[in-house]
């Protein structure tokens, strides 16, 4: 938009004022612009005090935006604040004045002394009591009982007989209060209802709006439309005939300044909450609870005392004894964290909690425990479980090699029950069968069955007894064992030395009714269907037994 300004600034050669009656030789300065792109709609070296000022024609609303940059255009001596002159002949002193930012002041003798010598350098010309409540007033207006009120220096409208509110700003629940009396009575005349004449509403909606309650709000709209803020009455009956509702404090919206006469003379708006609102109730118990024991409170902050159902009891804030769960967790999880200064907890007393916990120490287990730590700390596999093969290959490795004592008192086998007779393949003889058309190797037979029900060429295989999981051997090596206990002294014809600690367990094995005698002459070849002579057939039964006991086949599966 700036752009296209400046592109009709340069087609159009007519010049026109950048502001209405833009005249100002002295002061045009003064004040500050109001719009931050001032500069690119005005530029200052287009500018010249008293002259016209090339602006397109199409450009709209420029009244308006003149008045947004009056500094821009030089036109602050238009303004009701900068309409007047300086009565200090040497500007540097008003301006000096205006550096140190003693316009601003609120003594208000050393504010009267200011305005006698330097009203339109620091913006005082309208700080009378006939001022213009608003900022931009249009005399094209005038006409307007409203805008009368409203804009009574630029109308012209400073009877000071009239009844109106001198003071911009005049809350209604001070009229009553006798402090401030004497003063409300005379700056806020209409607002207190102390003009002795007929009161009457601009507007059919002011009954409305006073049943609600609107009148008897702190936080109102300052200027209201039509309304009047002293009472919805149109009788000549003053407001403090009828009873006032008492509102719950004094409103922050304003700060009281101190005077010689009165002890007030002018109320200045403040910036800040509503102090009836919930914000406002709770940043008021903070304060309270800040506020070292024995200092008075700020006036204004003062709640007034509440009766019946009102009444009820408030928590402190920030509640630091909390019972609540979830509040209490909170800052047990957290036992580094310092206690507030506002606790209940004294200084004392959370330096005797500090010390004890620094010297607290961490109680042993006294207990034995039942489980080998040894063992498991042995068992622990770092390895990644990630791997699941060779994870189970680790377990399956250390399930073999794990030493577990026999169990004396268990009996292994009490009957032929507990064999079952399989097909599987075993690390015995093998055997043919004579006349079959298969053709396939089975395993022999490593016992003579004496019973008469036994069959030929039939395997015979032990299998661990369900009942029997205690025990650590296999269904081979155990058979192996009843067969050794019951052929000890042919084993040991052979030449065969077997070691003490296996008749150690030979011993405490359970009698069984296997029938296993091996005879010298009735023990066949497993390579071959033919009979070999005795000599060959004992250097293979001596070479099996020695294999099986002294090699390690045996001693290492038991762990002997």
């Amino acid at each position: 938009m700036f752009a296209v300004i400046a592109f009709l600034f340069l087609l159009n050669t007519e010049r026109i004022n950048c502001a209405v009656n833009a005249t100002c030789q002295v002061g045009g300065t003064l004040c500050e612009d109001e719009f931050t792109e001032c500069a690119k709609l005005f530029p200052p070296q287009a500018v010249t005090p008293g002259q016209p000022f090339a602006v397109a024609d199409e450009c709209e609303n420029l009244t308006h935006f003149a008045e947004l940059c009056p500094k821009s255009c030089m036109t602050c001596c238009n303004l009701p604040r900068f309409k007047c002159s300086d009565k200090e002949k040497d500007e540097k002193v008003c301006q000096s004045i205006k550096d140190s930012k003693l316009c601003e002041t609120t003594d208000m003798v050393l504010r009267a002394k200011i305005k006698k010598s330097c009203a339109q350098t620091c913006g005082l010309c309208s700080s009378g009591s006939c001022v213009d409540k608003i900022k931009y007033c249009n005399a094209s207006r005038c006409d307007e009982d409203l805008f009368k009120e409203l804009c009574m220096s630029t109308c012209n409208h400073c009877d000071e007989t009239a009844c109106v509110d001198k003071a911009a700003v005049c809350p209604e629940n001070l009229c009553r209060d006798s402090k401030y009396e004497p003063l409300m009575s005379e700056q806020c005349k209409k607002t207190c209802n102390k003009c002795g004449i007929t009161c009457k509403d601009n507007l059919p909606s002011c009954d409305s709006l006073a049943k609600s309650g609107f009148c008897m709000k702190s936080d109102r709209t300052t200027v209201y439309t039509g309304a009047n803020d002293t009472a919805p009455s149109t009788s000549n009956k003053k407001a403090t005939d009828e009873p006032h509702q008492s509102r719950p404090e004094f409103p922050v919206h304003f700060i009281l300044l101190q005077s010689e006469k009165y002890g007030i003379v002018s109320l200045k708006r403040m910036e800040g909450k509503v102090p009836n609102s919930e914000i406002a109730k709770i940043k008021h118990q903070w304060e309270t609870n800040i506020r070292p024991k024995g200092e008075p409170i700020p006036f204004g902050q003062q709640l007034q005392p509440k009766t019946g159902s009102e009444i009820r009891k408030t928590y402190e804030f920030p509640r630091w004894r909390s019972s609540d769960v979830m509040t209490a967790s909170l800052i047990a999880s957290k036992p580094n964290m310092q206690i507030p200064s506002d606790s209940a907890v004294p200084l004392h007393r959370q330096n005797l909690i500090e010390k004890a916990n620094k010297k607290a120490k961490v109680d042993k287990l006294a207990c034995n425990p039942w489980f080998d730590v040894t063992k498991l700390r042995q068992s622990i596999i770092r390895d990644s479980i990630g791997n699941i093969k060779a994870t189970r290959d680790k377990f399956e490795q250390l399930s073999k090699n794990e030493q577990y004592p026999i169990r004396r008192n268990v009996d292994f086998y009490n009957s032929h029950d507990n064999l079952i007779l399989s097909n599987s393949t075993t690390n015995g003889y093998q055997e043919t069968r004579n006349g079959s058309e298969d053709h396939f190797s089975e395993v022999t037979s490593i016992i003579s069955n004496s019973r008469e029900d036994s069959q030929d060429s039939q395997k015979l295989t032990l299998v661990r007894n369900q009942s029997t999981t205690e025990n650590c051997f296999t269904a081979e090596q155990q058979l192996f064992l009843f067969l050794l206990k019951k052929n000890v002294e042919f084993v040991e014809g052979l030449g065969v030395n077997i070691p003490n600690n296996v008749k150690e367990l030979l011993q405490t094995l359970p009698q069984t009714n296997i029938h296993g005698k091996l005879e010298p002459e009735l023990y066949q070849d497993p390579s071959s269907l033919i009979s070999r002579n005795a000599v060959e057939h004992s250097e293979r039964t001596k070479h099996y037994y020695r294999t099986s006991l002294n090699t390690g086949n045996l001693t290492s599966e038991l762990h002997i």
